[in-house]
């Protein structure tokens, strides 16, 4: 049985990879150690766990994995994945689409070893207070991606970041404030769960206090896309609270709920005065049709869309979106008096980066995927907190996936999302709802 514990002491490992900062890689210090540190990790994990499964049969672990793959969300996860390799071997350049490149290390090949890491996961990872121990785990690796961002700013240890100051946008170790902001929304919403459905009295004090931090230091990344996406979240988290519980519960979901749209649509509506642009994050309430940003977006969203209608099946293939932006480019994006943008290989939207690059059926399986996921839910007997947390946390993504696009950070916390959700749903009634 040691070789299983050395495929889980891997696949712990594995979740080191967002720390993982190569300076003498540079311009692409914050990216590719962190995929080639995790498919090693779990490749490793792969490894000595078929390993074990050739020495030892008949093992508990055994049994597991086919209750795994047999899972509606682990057939739902297969197709989808299945749908992206076919929509690479199919696309404009196949080979780009499997192994991605040096920039994004994506790929086929990486959604192949998250599909392992998931497949792990839920195998060896089983019972409700395991997951709370991930659950910690990934929080404290959350606070230390913000302590190496706080010690670059002030240029200690040989590091190098910008400035700590609501007037930076703060990236901490993922080299852009955009993909740590959607980092730590996720990392919020793991955070929420530890305090609400704790197993011991430090579980609820991290999951507290960890919460605000992470919600301080994705104000000051100042992403509207995060920030949308904790809007959208905390929204449908206390819409499912106030819906689904009677007394205080109840009324303390309204109270939250009605402040929280009243202040925001205060500081939205006055967005423009003084006083709401001296107040931190303020630039997450400056959206307007007109402005140059949000104008490049819908440029940018016409080119993908005009993309897709030109192969709706299974798109262009992953990693693409460079010749679709191309091919319908916008001349408009073209300002040189402004430093204008002309340039882009990700449409900054979910649903459209996925209806380029996997075509209509590709998008279909990968909104199949959450389909089935609520399905799940729905049919399941959980605690209250459970089941918000697990019905708040899609719409959080796809909140933030309005203005942004998937990369590693946020299918790291994805699929570990969706392995707890499987875990949760294939526990025994008596536990889960424990």
């Amino acid at each position: 049985m040691h070789l299983f514990k050395i495929s889980q002491l891997f696949l712990i490992l594995s979740f080191l990879s967002i720390l993982v900062v190569f300076p003498f890689l540079a311009p692409f210090s914050f990216i590719v150690g962190k995929y080639v540190f995790f498919r090693v990790t779990v490749l490793l994990a792969l490894f000595f766990f078929f390993v074990g499964l050739l020495f030892y049969r008949d093992t508990e672990f055994e049994t597991r994995a086919r209750e795994v793959l047999s899972s509606p969300l682990s057939i739902a996860l297969i197709v989808f994945i299945a749908v992206y390799l076919l929509a690479g071997f199919f696309g404009v350049h196949p080979s780009t689409s499997f192994w991605s490149t040096l920039t994004r290390g994506d790929g086929g090949f990486q959604m192949l070893v998250f599909l392992g890491f998931y497949f792990l996961l839920t195998t060896f990872f089983s019972s409700r207070m395991i997951w709370k121990k991930i659950f910690t785990y990934l929080v404290i690796l959350g606070l230390f991606v913000l302590l190496y961002g706080v010690l670059a700013a002030f240029h200690l240890f040989g590091l190098s970041g910008p400035a700590l100051s609501l007037l930076h946008q703060f990236h901490g170790t993922l080299g852009n404030p955009a993909f740590l902001g959607s980092y730590l929304l996720f990392l919020f919403f793991f955070a929420l769960n530890l305090f609400f459905d704790p197993l011991s009295r430090f579980q609820k004090i991290l999951g507290g206090a960890s919460s605000v931090v992470f919600f301080v230091f994705l104000v000051i990344t100042q992403t509207r896309g995060a920030f949308l996406g904790i809007l959208v979240g905390l929204g449908v988290f206390l819409l499912f609270i106030f819906f689904s519980s009677r007394g205080l519960f109840r009324q303390r979901a309204g109270i939250i709920l009605f402040a929280g749209i009243f202040i925001c649509t205060a500081l939205f509506t006055f967005r423009g005065t003084e006083f709401v642009q001296s107040l931190p994050g303020s630039r997450v309430f400056q959206i307007s049709l007109t402005e140059r940003t949000a104008q490049t977006r819908l440029w940018t969203w016409e080119a993908a869309f005009e993309g897709f209608l030109e192969r709706p099946v299974l798109g262009w293939g992953t990693d693409q979106f460079s010749f679709v932006f191309n091919h319908h480019f916008n001349p408009r994006h073209f300002l040189p008096t402004e430093g204008s943008e002309i340039w882009f290989d990700r449409a900054h939207n979910v649903i459209f980066d996925y209806l380029v690059a996997l075509g209509g059926l590709g998008l279909l399986s990968f909104l199949g995927v959450f389909f089935v996921f609520y399905h799940l839910l729905y049919r399941a007997t959980l605690p209250l907190f459970t089941r918000a947390f697990l019905f708040a946390f899609p719409a959080a993504y796809f909140g933030q996936g309005m203005f942004l696009f998937d990369v590693f950070s946020t299918q790291l916390l994805l699929f570990t999302f969706l392995a707890f959700g499987v875990s949760t749903f294939l526990l025994p009634s008596h536990q889960s709802s424990s």
